[in-house]
């Protein structure tokens, strides 16, 4: 499927966001889940809801990224990571659409 306009732009400044300051991804994150809706994509929304307060949220998008991509490990994780300690998983941020071509930091 190729990459929608603005798509790239928008799933990277996100994820950039994210990496440094949480609630500043979810404009970000939500322009790109619009674009093209993806697993990864939902995964970090619900990280940025998370971050940003806003747990109900956050597991929402958890539960959307596994249903995206069955058995997502990281969106498995993260609402009973949350749940338990306040915290949020220590697995990467994805930098890519898919699992066969990203980076992590």
């Amino acid at each position: 499927m190729p990459i929608q306009e603005g798509w790239k732009q928008a799933f990277f400044a996100g994820t950039l966001k994210l990496f440094l300051e949480g609630e500043e991804a979810v404009y970000f994150l939500e322009r790109g889940e619009r674009i093209r809706p993806t697993a990864e994509g939902a995964n970090n929304l619900g990280l940025a809801y998370h971050r940003a307060g806003e747990s109900t949220r956050a597991k929402n998008q958890f539960q959307l990224a596994v249903s995206r991509l069955e058995g997502y490990r990281d969106a498995l994780i993260n609402p009973e990571t949350s749940e338990s300690s306040g915290q949020i998983t220590t697995h990467q941020i994805r930098m890519q659409s898919s699992r066969s071509e990203y980076s992590v930091f």
